[in-house]
């Protein structure tokens, strides 16, 4: 959740990358844990913007 949040900008800059990283390791999380989690987040959010692209062409219409 703490990459979502960090990503609503539609960006996931460094700096959080790092946060994240720090808060996983204190919470006993591996690193490839936290990488494959980013990489499952980075592959939703494409999806997200794919679908609305099919479904809004014109754009979100809200």
């Amino acid at each position: 959740m703490a990459i979502q949040a960090c990503s609503a900008d539609k960006e996931y800059h460094a700096e959080e990358q790092a946060k994240v990283r720090k808060m996983a390791k204190y919470l006993g999380i591996e690193e490839d844990v936290v990488n494959q989690i980013e990489e499952i987040c980075i592959s939703e959010a494409k999806m997200r913007e794919k679908r609305i692209a099919v479904m809004f062409p014109e754009g979100i219409p809200y």
